[in-house]
């Protein structure tokens, strides 16, 4: 939050998330269920639901998330949003947070565009006190990245099981 603070950004308030963050949808009995803004018949997806539907709204241009499982990237696939979750220790976990899910947790955000999610990690990216590990930022940085030529891809597959 400091470093977002620093760069200029202002805090709105929170958003819906299911308990526990357990879940592909965003509903609780306290809250109800938190409806794509596109379709409020769908859902915005979970766990950072409430997230990803501020952003698709229009209310913010992006929203902190985090990922285990997909937290990021099904509420943003719902809501026709960019979210990655980021390789591991590019974003600081601090001592605040340990080795949430034995490093399987990483926190971003959800935004419009892939610009704003590279930007924003430009921002966020980096070690703090603390932190049991980091990964560090491309030289020049996320958004630098954007404007070369995409490099040739190799795509993995497991045909085992684990």
């Amino acid at each position: 939050m400091s470093r977002l603070r620093t760069a200029g950004f202002g805090l709105l308030g929170r958003t819906a998330s299911p308990e526990f963050g357990l879940t592909i949808t965003t509903e609780s009995k306290a809250w109800g269920k938190t409806r794509n803004p596109w379709n409020t018949d769908l859902s915005a997806g979970g766990s950072s639901g409430g997230a990803a539907a501020a952003v698709a709204s229009g209310m913010v241009p992006a929203a902190h998330a985090t990922d285990s499982a997909g937290s990021i990237r099904i509420p943003a696939a719902y809501n026709g949003l960019v979210g990655v979750k980021t390789t591991r220790g590019v974003n600081a976990i601090g001592p605040h947070r340990g080795d949430p899910n034995f490093g399987m947790s990483h926190e971003h955000a959800v935004t419009r565009t892939v610009r704003d999610c590279a930007a924003l990690l430009d921002v966020t990216s980096g070690p703090d006190q603390g932190c049991p590990y980091f990964t560090a930022a491309p030289e020049g940085g996320f958004e630098a990245l954007l404007k070369g030529a995409p490099r040739k891809l190799r795509i993995g597959i497991s045909a085992r099981s684990f």
